[in-house]
């Protein structure tokens, strides 16, 4: 049963605009741009692109930076707190909390281009 106000069925998004070669980079693939790390915290731009959601790759970023071993990702937790729609300001930022010799934790967020956080994640990764 669809929701009062929503679609009645899925939506259509559309052809893929984009055309993978063995030069596309995964940025081009993921719709994104890497941003400058600040105090810890990582950071993507999300270009607008209906179809991508980036916000557990950003977390698992943040505790495999410059590990020996990676980590890989164990549990996720998401919280939608209200929706998100990409755009030129909207980005997502992530911050390892802790990164031990067995697991490591980090936060991530997707932020929308009015600035207010739309969801929340926290990723436990194992080696």
């Amino acid at each position: 049963m669809p929701l009062a106000g929503g679609p009645d069925g899925p939506l259509r998004r559309g052809e893929d605009p984009l055309i993978g070669t063995d030069q596309t980079t995964p940025a081009q693939l993921m719709a994104v741009e890497t941003l400058s790390v600040h105090e810890g915290t990582y950071r993507l731009r999300q270009r607008p692109e209906p179809m991508i959601s980036n916000l557990i790759v950003i977390a698992a970023a943040a505790f495999n930076h410059e590990q020996y071993e990676a980590v890989r990702t164990a549990s996720i937790r998401v919280n939608f707190l209200r929706p998100f729609v990409a755009g030129a300001q909207s980005v997502y930022e992530a911050t390892a909390l802790r990164i031990g010799r067995t697991s490591a934790i980090a936060d991530a967020t997707a932020v929308g281009a009015d600035g207010k956080a739309a969801v929340i994640a926290r990723v436990t990764g194992y080696r």
